[in-house]
């Protein structure tokens, strides 16, 4: 049978969950960690097996390489301020 946690460890561990949460918020919002897709960052992605017509396409269209997360990270899209405030 499972040891059950006691409410200290609950809590770290929603709170380690909510750190973790945060962070990949501000990875992907605030851009944290992420860098243009420049022709030296294309030449180590390729070296590390990534094709690079599918890089400089991605590249073209504005995305942006993150370390942190090893991935490709798009710009928000939308068609502008009317999309945003339908539902409203």
């Amino acid at each position: 049978m499972p040891k059950k946690r006691t409410k200290g460890q609950q809590m770290q561990k929603r709170s380690s969950s909510q750190k973790s949460a945060n962070t990949t918020i501000r990875q992907v919002f605030d851009k944290e960690g992420q860098e243009p897709l420049t022709d030296t960052v294309i030449a180590e992605l390729v070296a590390r097996g990534w094709p690079e017509g599918d890089l400089r396409e991605m590249a073209a269209e504005g995305a942006s390489y993150s370390r942190i997360r090893d991935s490709i990270i798009y710009p928000p899209e939308f068609d502008g301020i009317d999309e945003m405030t339908n539902d409203i």
